[in-house]
């Protein structure tokens, strides 16, 4: 939510009688909990340190985004002058959002590995074929080299984040994430925060 707009909201929130939630109560989640952002509200009568249905306000300056990197969502509907639409990130937008929030942790912060394990996740699911045949999947041992399909898909994933467009003081983003998928280096060893 756009920083100028959390107090409007907070107070819709308020007005449509979701109870505010004290934090400090519940077991962190989401990435931004473990920053000690977000203002949280109930939608219901919930035990003690539970958030079964729940509003949470976060603001945008935390992740780095501007409101002009989001996306109208096109799969839905699309969005019309007089309406609000449904917005998201792009790929590259995500990947450069949770690089940038991980390098602002000290490398063992439970933040950062979480950010990580999201942008793993982005890529491995958004770039790699992730299907599998069978009841499971076999998982090849760390020494059997790399099949022409895999390598083939390897540079395909390098071609679509060389195409990703990067802000100028964060091009090192993608020079990173190529060298990740590259396998050169490995995702723990992307920039942190080394002192505080």
């Amino acid at each position: 939510m756009p920083d100028e707009q959390l107090p409007r909201a907070r107070d819709i929130a308020l007005e449509s009688g979701l109870r505010p939630i004290i934090k400090d109560t519940l077991n962190p989640c989401y990435s931004f909990e473990f920053a000690n952002l977000g203002q949280y509200f109930s939608m219901n009568d919930n035990a003690p340190g539970t958030f079964a249905r729940g509003f949470i306000l976060v603001p945008l300056s935390w992740t780095g985004v501007s409101l002009g990197e989001l996306q109208y969502v096109q799969d839905i509907h699309p969005p019309k002058p007089s309406t609000l639409g449904v917005l998201t990130l792009p790929r590259p937008v995500a990947c450069a959002t949770l690089m940038r929030l991980a390098a602002r942790e000290r490398r063992s912060s439970p933040l950062r590995q979480r950010l990580l394990a999201y942008l793993a996740t982005i890529i491995a699911y958004g770039l790699f074929d992730m299907s599998y045949d069978g009841d499971y999947m076999v998982f090849k041992v760390d020494d059997e080299p790399e099949s022409e399909t895999e390598r083939a898909e390897k540079e395909v994933a390098l071609l679509e984040i060389k195409r990703w467009s990067w802000r100028n003081d964060e091009l090192w983003m993608g020079e990173a994430l190529a060298a990740v998928v590259a396998g050169t280096i490995s995702y723990d060893d992307l920039p942190y925060l080394e002192f505080e």
